[in-house]
C-alpha cells in the first residue's frame, strides 16, 4: 500500500491584515497576563 496521509505545509499568509490581527492578539495577550499577574501578585504594579 503506498496510501499515506501526509500533506505539505503550505507558508504563512504575510499580509497587513493578519499582521494587524497578530500585532492585536499579542497586545491582548500581554495585557491579560498582565491583569492576572496583578491580581496574583502581592507586589503594587505601576
Amino acid at each position: 500500500m503506498s496510501d499515506n496521509n501526509v500533506v505539505s505545509l503550505q507558508a504563512p499568509v504575510q499580509d497587513a491584515l493578519t499582521e494587524i490581527l497578530k500585532a492585536g492578539a499579542q497586545k491582548l495577550l500581554a495585557q491579560a497576563i498582565e491583569a492576572e499577574l496583578k491580581a496574583f501578585s502581592p507586589v503594587t504594579w505601576l
